[in-house]
């Protein structure tokens, strides 16, 4: 069976994906070399790529059928997520997943599919694939204050070019700064990011309750 994809310039390789019992059960177009992305030492922003969306969905498919039903939604969020702005070569996929007792046995699966740990906490799985782009997924309960706070934020960037713009600003400068030091790169970004974060999930509460009313 062939699993539909679309067609992205630059990807000719391909994988194949077995199910458990070990039956081929997709075929599906695969990022080319390792040469790069998660794995460079140094701090790398590139312009926007209108590829990225696309690549997105790629790996969504792929992560949908070897997670199967244990994944209650998945999202592509984080600044490739944001049309016209510039970001790492590293697509982040948020998956929410509907039992987080589940989460081991899905990260045991992703292991299998050229993922390895990142980080996290107990409620949130970090891992990554290096390519070209480089994927990082986010294990996390669906509907819990991490999913949401990560894509109302995505979309308060999404809504706001202006606060996108200034976000590109600020990521080009801090990459300069800190082109060799990761960590460093990363705390910059983190005040930001949070305060940013805190305003879209505000936003959000505060038009839920207007909507609320004027259903009343």
């Amino acid at each position: 069976m062939r699993f539909a994809t679309p067609r992205i310039p630059g990807f000719s390789a391909s994988a194949a994906l077995v199910g458990r019992e070990g039956i081929l059960v997709a075929q599906v177009p695969h990022p080319g070399p390792k040469d790069g992305g998660e794995v460079l030492p140094f701090v790398k922003i590139v312009d926007y790529d209108s590829r990225w969306p696309s690549i997105y969905e790629v790996e969504k498919q792929r992560i949908v059928m070897l997670a199967g039903n244990r994944i209650a939604g998945i999202e592509h969020f984080g600044s490739t997520s944001i049309p016209r702005i510039c970001a790492k070569p590293v697509i982040d996929i948020l998956a929410g997943l509907s039992d987080w007792r589940t989460a081991d046995d899905v990260r045991n699966l992703l292991f299998g599919f050229d993922y390895r740990n990142i980080g996290g906490l107990p409620d949130w799985y970090i891992l990554g694939r290096t390519g070209s782009p480089a994927f990082r997924l986010h294990l996390v309960p669906y509907g819990s204050f991490r999913w949401e706070g990560f894509l109302a934020l995505r979309d308060y960037l999404r809504s706001d070019p202006n606060a996108a713009a200034e976000y590109c600003r600020r990521k080009r400068s801090w990459g300069i700064t800190h082109h060799t030091d990761r960590l460093s790169y990363a705390n910059a970004k983190r005040d930001f990011l949070d305060n940013l974060q805190g305003l879209a999930v505000r936003n959000i509460s505060a038009s839920r309750l207007v909507s609320s009313e004027g259903s009343g």
